[in-house]
């Protein structure tokens, strides 16, 4: 009996040892340690370009203020410049810059026509010249923007805009604080406004009116940063004129329907095939005759001294330019 006790007892010892041994003992975190490790993985990163953001444009009240008007420049019968050219614009801000131009050069006088500089060399045909009201050229080269301040000259595409297609025209608005674009959209065959305040480094976009298969705007930009344009598209049947005012980004818009070439000026828009011109403001309904200044638009582009700069052919039947005087 002592002897089968023992022997119980020794055999529920040796069970009990034999469980501590194989029972898996708690892991206990005593402390824990963040190791940083560099890792070097090639990745191949395709870049997107973002479609042109329609931001609101900076208050007028932030831009810097344009300079005031020149109004004085020298009387002439004629000018001509050191070649031949095929177009000319007046800054209507200072009667002193002169823009005159073919498909390969641009020449520029800042003395109302006494001398002359080439200036924005660059591959493709020019399309189109203008002046901000300090006095930066802009000029459009195929669609390729190039903007000269002082002696300093760059020059890039204007994002958001098509510049492949020989159709894709584009063309200037000039005379205020800012660089303007219409051209056409890069996603549509909408006629877009790009406006940059800062020569061309950030932009904001409007699109304006679908059908815009020529490049036919006429207007200018205000010292306040308001812009005023006409723009002519096309269809099937008709040319109609649609005329904006863009202030702050904000757009009003007319539709004149098919009165054929036009002028905007101040607050007024020209109508030319009727003689005299025809004139009206913006939101009346009647066009009034007859105007001094509509006369004078249509005959060429007029600068701030009241001069009228015109294409006109030599003696030997070559191009040539010429400034009317009043």
């Amino acid at each position: 009996m002592r002897v089968a006790l023992i022997a119980a007892i020794v055999t529920q010892i040796a069970v009990t040892c034999l469980v501590l041994v194989l029972r898996k003992p708690p892991t206990v975190v005593h402390a824990q340690t963040t190791i940083p490790v560099s890792l070097t993985i090639p990745l191949t990163v395709q870049q997107t370009v973002a479609a042109p953001s329609v931001v609101a444009p900076p208050p007028s009240t932030t831009k810097q203020a344009c300079p005031p008007l020149r109004t004085d420049a020298p009387r002439a019968k004629a000018l001509h410049p050191p070649q031949d050219v095929n177009r000319v614009f007046a800054s209507r801000t200072n009667a002193g810059w002169i823009a005159a131009w073919d498909e390969e050069h641009v020449l520029v006088s800042t003395d109302a026509g006494v001398t002359f500089s080439r200036v924005l060399d660059g591959p493709g045909k020019v399309n189109d010249v203008t002046f901000d009201c300090f006095g930066n050229v802009i000029a459009l080269r195929d669609r390729q923007l190039g903007i000269r301040e002082g002696t300093r000259e760059h020059w890039q595409h204007v994002p958001g805009m098509r510049r492949d297609d020989e159709n894709d025209h584009a063309v200037l608005v000039g005379g205020g604080p800012d660089v303007v674009v219409i051209g056409v959209a890069d996603d549509s065959w909408l006629a877009r406004l790009g406006v940059s305040p800062d020569r061309g480094s950030t932009w904001w976009y409007r699109d304006l009116v679908g059908s815009w298969e020529s490049a036919n705007a006429e207007g200018y930009q205000a010292s306040d940063g308001a812009i005023h344009l006409a723009l002519t598209t096309a269809d099937c049947m008709s040319d109609p004129v649609f005329w904006f005012r863009i202030r702050d980004g904000k757009v009003e818009s007319e539709d004149l329907g098919s009165i054929g070439t036009v002028a905007v000026e101040g607050d007024r828009i020209y109508m030319f095939p009727a003689a005299p011109p025809m004139w009206k403001r913006f939101g009346e309904t009647e066009w009034h005759s007859g105007s001094k200044r509509g006369e004078k638009l249509m005959r060429g582009s007029v600068d701030a001294a009241g001069r009228v700069w015109s294409i006109a052919e030599t003696k030997d039947g070559e191009a040539a330019w010429a400034v009317v005087a009043d």
